[in-house]
Parts: C-alpha cells; structure tokens; sequence
C-alpha cells in the first residue's frame, strides 16, 4: 500500500505531503483543484511519460516521491539489485530538472524507467474515469475472462508452442520453396558438374601448362631454324664438290690457282663441321610435335570452361566443390521436409491439446462470471440485469483458439445486446466496475486509485458503488476521486482538495478533513 505522499512543483501544487491509512480514501474538490494533477503525477511514479509542462516553476526541480509497504516488494526489487529487509518501507521518486529531464530511484539509487514500469502492475492500478470504454474491444473481454480465470501460466505456455509452430510452419514453406527450385535447378547444376569433372581442371593446372607450352614452342622453332641452315649447307656442300673436279684441272694448268683446290676442301670440312653441331644442337632440342598439340588441345578446353562458367581456371575446381555441396543439399531437402513436417504435426498436436485446456477453462469461468456479473449489476441498481459470455471457437492466434464476447440484457423484456455495440455509458461503468470487485482477490495490486468510476451514474447507483467500493476496501487499500457525496459518505477518511490564492500565486492545497470538517464537505458536494 502507499503510506505517504509527497509533491513539489507541480502544476498548481508547490508542495504537498499526504499519509493514507489502509480502507477507502476519499479525494474530493471543486472541479480545477488539482485532482488530476494528482493522479498524473501517481502515473509519473509508474514509469508513465512526463509531460514537462506540467512542471509548476521550470527554473525549480520536480518531484514525486512516495513509500510503499508492501511484503511482495523485496522479491520483486531483488532482480534489480535492490536488497530489502522483510516489510521495509520502500521510497520510490521521480525528479523533473528544469530541463525536463527526469531521473527515477527507489531507496535513494538511480534505476532505469524501465524498473519503474515492470513493478507498476504490483504496486498500484489506476482506474479511470474512461477506463470503461476498454469495453468496447473484445480484447478486453477476453483479458478480464483469463485474469478471472487465472490462466496466465496456461497461456504463457500455450503462446510458446504457439510461436513454435509458426516458426516450424515458416521453415516447412521456405524448404518447400527450396525443394521447388531444386526441381529445376538439379538438372542444371548437375549438368555442370559433369561438365567439371569431365575437365578434371586442377588448381594452377593452367600456368603449369601454360609454361610447358611456351618452352615447347620455343624449341620447335629452332629446330625449324637449326635445320633451314642445315638444308642450306647440305645445298652449298653439293654445290662445291660439284666444281672440286674444274679446280683442280684449272690449278694443274696455273700454278696461281694451285692453292684453290686445298682451300675448296678445307671449306668443305667447315662445313661438314657446321652441320654435325647442328645435328648436335638439334638433338639436345626436346621437340614433341604430339605433346605440343596435346597441350594446345588442353589450353583450349581450360579458355572455353572459363568462359562457359565466368570464373577463372583456379576457380572452377572450387565451383565444382560447390556444385556438389549444393546437389548434396538439395538431395537432403526430402529428408528436411519430412522431419519438419513431423516437428510441426508434433507441435500442433501439443498446442491444440494448450488451446483446448484454455478453452476449457474459459468456458468454465464464463459460466461462473454470468452468474457473478449478473448478481454484481444488479447490486448496483440493475435489478433487471443478465449477463451472458460466448466463448466461440476462431483461427488460432497467440490469445488461443477462442473469441470472447459479453452480451448484456439490462432490462426485462429487452433482447441480449453486445456490449460491444448497444451498451450505455452508465451501464458500461457499472459491468466495469462489477469486474473490479470480482477481480479484487486475483492478485490486483495492493493499491486501487478510482478515478471518477462512478461518472455516467445517478445518485441511488452511486450510494451502491460507494458500499461496494467500501467492501472493496476491506482487502484492498482504495482511493477514490469522487463529487457524489453517496460514494464520499461511504470513506473511511476523506481528503479535499482546494485552491487558494497566495501572493498573487494560485496554489492547490489538500487537507485531510476531521469529522465536523468532512460533514461539512458533504454538505458541499450535496449542494446544501
């Protein structure tokens, strides 16, 4: 429960503090005191958006700060790092600097937002005067059926299997999607692959060759010329021993030419000479006129494989690595989807068996909640009132296989209507507030704050919701905004709020009213 209050600087408010004792605590004043500025400023300590106009002095800091007593909050702050002793007060503070900046702690230590929000639903629920218009959403029907029912674990474990199932269901389409491109894609990939291996193209293959090539090629052609010299000397030879002969009968009949005919024979032998080196050099040429072709034949291949593929000569053997990595996969793909299909068979098995369990136990509770909707109306001056609650069967979704809706008959003699639909402003607050007192013992919060719940009533109705809310207050510590001095008459103490005007400075001021003073402010809100 919230045992003090304290505010700075806050819309007409410089600075208030306020204690609250268990039981029903009233709030009441004239529309403008600040009622509203209060419930902002509760909604500020439950991690709620700052709005920084609502700072009072913006040269002046901001501040919220209240103590709550509560057995449940040393486990729930235990996670943040917050250590508290058994039923230790516990000072929870929001602060707006100037700069509109805010900053929460609890025990005087900086904490995220994010604390603030996740302790929210343990501490204190805000009940607005509009908060009956949820009511127009089937959510919402849906929502108060399973907090009644107490089914959040059931649901938190159905929603898993639930969100197991669709991922399974994704994967089963995308390897379905798969296996369809493997239908047209495995001809090709393995035509390619046999393409590869056929060529048997190994990594640097190419510049081995390559190499051997130019080598080749290089002694063919000086063979080529080693022996057009060969072939010119062979023809020189034959053409001087043709004239050896003429020489020498020239020689015999002039001594000037007696030298001639040695000289012709020693040009022969330089030339026998010549030609043997030749053959020599000829001989130590590895010329392979066979292996040569073989390797343009081989060269030609690689070339139109790195064209037919895009890729260079040492990327086709690892293309052809992949090629067969994919054909593999795209071989497993049946043995995927079949595995799949049985996980997702497995999974929706166990998430209808969930669904059905829900099911179950909202049909259960609906039953239970006509009855107790039906009896709460007509304790708050519907005596004609009856609720029913159909729980229909609807596509599967994270909330389950059911669609709920109330359907409300407020009068005798009128059909069911949705409540969804034809309902009237007065009769949504009471089923609205009907479902709060029903729902006082599952686990709400230790502090309910109404504000206005009773907008859209008569007095008689009012004079109801106060002894309900009063009933209420037994087990839940309540505070209540209210101008129906029937709801206000039913506090265990009442605060009112005021306005008064203070060095040309209007301020808010709350009083907490003995018991002349508060018969006094019935009388106010009475109109007498």
């Amino acid at each position: 429960m919230i045992r003090d209050l304290l505010l700075r600087n806050i819309v007409l408010i410089d600075e208030v503090s306020l204690s609250f004792e268990k039981g029903l605590t009233i709030l009441s004043g004239e529309t403008g005191a600040g009622k509203t500025a209060l419930i902002e400023a509760l909604g500020w300590l439950l991690g709620e958006r700052i709005d920084s106009a609502k700072v009072r002095d913006s040269t002046q800091k901001a501040l919220v700060q209240a103590t709550f007593v509560d057995a449940r909050l040393p486990e729930l702050l235990s996670p943040y790092d917050i250590e508290l002793e058994p039923n230790e007060p516990v000072i929870i503070q929001r602060e707006i600097t100037p700069s509109g900046k805010s900053r929460a702690l609890i025990q005087n230590q900086l904490v995220p937002l994010q604390t603030l929000q996740a302790i929210a639903p343990f501490l204190i629920e805000i009940i607005g005067q509009h908060a009956h218009h949820s009511l127009r959403t089937r959510e919402a029907h849906r929502d108060f059926v399973d907090l009644f029912a107490g089914i959040a674990p059931l649901l938190a474990q159905f929603n898993e299997k639930w969100e197991q199932e669709k991922a399974a269901h994704t994967t089963l389409e995308i390897l379905k999607q798969k296996k369809e491109r493997a239908t047209l894609q495995l001809p090709l990939f393995e035509s390619q692959l046999a393409e590869l291996t056929a060529a048997a193209i190994a990594t640097g293959e190419e510049t081995a060759l390559f190499a051997q090539y130019q080598s080749l090629s290089h002694a063919q052609e000086n063979l080529d010329k080693s022996q057009q010299i060969q072939d010119v000397i062979g023809q020189s030879e034959s053409a001087l021993l043709s004239t050896q002969t003429r020489l020498q009968q020239l020689a015999l009949l002039d001594k000037t030419v007696g030298e001639c005919p040695r000289l012709l024979n020693e040009a022969c032998v330089q030339l026998r000479e010549i030609s043997y080196s030749l053959s020599c050099f000829q001989g130590h040429l590895e010329s392979e006129p066979h292996q040569l072709s073989q390797l343009e034949e081989r060269l030609t291949l690689i070339d139109k494989m790195k064209k037919r593929f895009g890729k260079t000569a040492d990327e086709l053997p690892l293309l052809e690595e992949q090629l067969k990595n994919e054909i593999d996969g795209l071989a497993l793909i049946d043995d995927q989807l079949l595995e799949n299909e049985e996980r997702l068979k497995k999974l929706q098995v166990e998430t209808t068996q969930f669904a059905r369990q829900i099911s179950s136990r909202r049909k259960e509770v609906a039953l239970q909640l006509e009855i107790a909707l039906t009896d709460a109306l007509r304790g708050l001056n519907m005596p004609h009132a009856e609720m029913q609650i159909h729980v229909e069967t609807t596509p599967g979704s994270r909330f389950g296989e059911d669609a709920i809706a109330f359907f409300l008959r407020a009068n005798r003699g009128e059909k069911f209507t949705a409540v969804t639909e034809g309902t009237s402003g007065g009769e949504l607050s009471r089923l609205y507030l009907s479902m709060i007192l029903l729902l006082a013992e599952k686990n709400r919060p230790a502090t309910l704050i109404f504000d206005e719940i009773d907008a859209n009533v008569g007095g008689q109705t009012a004079a109801l919701i106060g002894r309900k809310l009063h009933e209420l207050a037994q087990h839940r510590q309540v505070l209540c905004i209210t101008h129906f001095p029937q709801v206000a008459a039913c506090g265990d103490q009442q605060l009112r709020l005021f306005k008064e005007e203070l060095s040309e400075r209007t301020l808010t001021r709350i009083e907490a009213l003995s018991a002349d003073a508060r018969e006094r402010e019935l009388a106010r809100m009475r109109g007498d």
